[in-house]
This record gives C-alpha cells, structure tokens and sequence, in this order.
C-alpha cells in the first residue's frame, strides 16, 4: 500500500512545517523534498492541463528512482459534460466524448 498527498504543491504554505521544511522558490524544491517522506504522488494539475516534456523531466530530475507519480486523467477524457467557466453554460455535452 502507498500513502501520499494529492498534488505536492497544493496550499503549500500551509504544510509548511508539516511536510515541509520551509517556503521554496520552485515547485520542483517541495517535490524534493517531498520525495524524501513519500513514494508516491498524484500530479492533480494534468486534469487541467498537460504538462509539457521539459517540465516532466525536472519531476523526474528531482525523485528518485523507485519514485510513482500518478496523473489524474485530463478533463476532457473525464467529463461527460463541460462545467461553466468564464460564462459558458453549464451541463454541455462535451464534444471530445
């Protein structure tokens, strides 16, 4: 069984002494970090958007080997109907399904 925290980088100020040691300037630095207690990581952020491969290796650059991520699953393969944002009518079908 794994345990982990979903998204790494979530209210980070708030884990702040209690995952982490102290503020960071990157992202990649609480991953780190993080990395050090846990094994295991859902990125929460790929839901929204895919990150690109230049940002995938520096996850990978901080971790070490035997390190999972987990990934949730983009919106667009997920939502049977699109949500309203900026306007946009709630309960549309979504035409990427």
């Amino acid at each position: 069984m794994r345990v982990f925290i979903v998204g790494f980088i979530e209210n980070v100020l708030s884990w702040v002494g209690l995952v982490y040691s102290e503020p960071q300037r990157r992202a990649a630095a609480y991953l780190r970090e993080y990395s050090r207690k846990y094994d295991t990581v859902e990125i929460d952020s790929w839901f929204y958007k895919i990150s690109g491969p230049e940002e995938v290796a520096d996850y990978l650059a901080q971790v070490p080997p035997a390190f999972r991520f987990t990934c949730k699953v983009p919106q667009e393969l997920t939502l049977t109907h699109l949500r309203g944002n900026a306007g946009a009518s709630m309960g549309v079908p979504n035409p990427s399904l």
